[in-house]
C-alpha cells in the first residue's frame, strides 16, 4: 500500500509498479494534466518511479508506449522545457511603467 502523505499521482504510479505496470493503470486526460502540473511545481520531490509512470503516461497519450527511444526524445523535451520555466522564474520582472510604482 501507497504512503497516505504522496500526491495522487504517485499512489498511482505505486499501483501501477506494484500491478506490474499495466496499461489500463495509466493516467490520461485531466488526470494527466493535473499530475503534469504538481510534477513540474514539485520536479525536485520527483522519485524515478514517478517519473517513469508520467513516461509511460506521455507514451501512451502519444502513441509511444513501450518504444523507449521515442520515450526518451519526450523526456528530454521536457527537462528543456523545465529548465527553461526554471530560468523564467528566476528572473526578476522588469518594471517600465511609473504606474505601477517602480521604475527601471
Amino acid at each position: 500500500m501507497a504512503p497516505v502523505h504522496l500526491h495522487a499521482f504517485q499512489r498511482q504510479a505505486e499501483i501501477w509498479n506494484d500491478e506490474d505496470r499495466r496499461e489500463g493503470l495509466l493516467f490520461r486526460g485531466r488526470e494527466l494534466a493535473e499530475a503534469e502540473t504538481w510534477a513540474a511545481e514539485h520536479a525536485d520531490e520527483l522519485t524515478e518511479l514517478d517519473r517513469e509512470f508520467l513516461d509511460a503516461c506521455r507514451g501512451r497519450l502519444y502513441g509511444v508506449y513501450g518504444n523507449e527511444e521515442l520515450q526518451a526524445e519526450l523526456r528530454n523535451r521536457e527537462a528543456k522545457l523545465l529548465e527553461q520555466a526554471s530560468q523564467l522564474k528566476s528572473k526578476k520582472p522588469s518594471c517600465v511603467s511609473k504606474r505601477f510604482g517602480c521604475v527601471s
